[in-house]
């Protein structure tokens, strides 16, 4: 009888040791998951917002030498695409640039290094490529404030398409 008192014991403890760790494997997969989906979410919606930028015609939206001059069919494009699926709070953001032939284009933060809005209109050399880029940024919080992660997130994607109104 003591024998089956001291394994029911032993295995109370080991499932007293085992419970909370893959407890806590669970609601870190959880958290990993939300993470990678807001992040491709967030993706997806900087993507169209890039492909807006890039067809967005005048006289509407742009000045006679193309630059944009309102982005704000794009943000809300973007905004109401994110709000589809409860993320709210997002910081949209554009940069228009011209890369030199084969450079990179710039992130969204920085000045642009061509002026298409100088007047008279400057025309684009045969080597630059317009470019157009929105960036989305945020912070999330955690859903379940688990021990040694953090309280909160931040994601930040951007899309870069080619300029096609310049």
């Amino acid at each position: 009888m003591r024998a089956t008192r001291a394994k029911d014991g032993q295995a109370l403890l080991e499932a007293a040791l085992a419970v909370p760790i893959v407890i806590l494997l669970a609601l870190g997969t959880v958290e990993f998951g939300r993470a990678f989906f807001l992040g491709n979410y967030i993706a997806h919606a900087a993507r169209d917002g890039a492909r807006m930028a890039a067809v967005l015609t005048s006289p509407g939206n742009r000045n006679s030498c193309q630059k944009i001059t309102d982005f704000s069919p794009v943000r809300n494009q973007v905004t109401n695409e994110l709000g589809a699926a409860g993320v709210t709070g997002m910081s949209v953001d554009y940069v228009q640039s011209c890369a030199t032939g084969a450079s990179a284009p710039q992130t969204c933060g920085q000045p642009s290094n061509c002026d298409p809005g100088a007047a008279p209109c400057s025309t684009l050399a045969a080597n630059n490529i317009p470019y157009v880029t929105v960036c989305v940024s945020g912070t999330f919080s955690y859903l379940f404030g688990l021990p040694f992660v953090g309280r909160s997130f931040t994601v930040v994607r951007s899309a870069t398409f080619r300029d096609e109104q310049r």
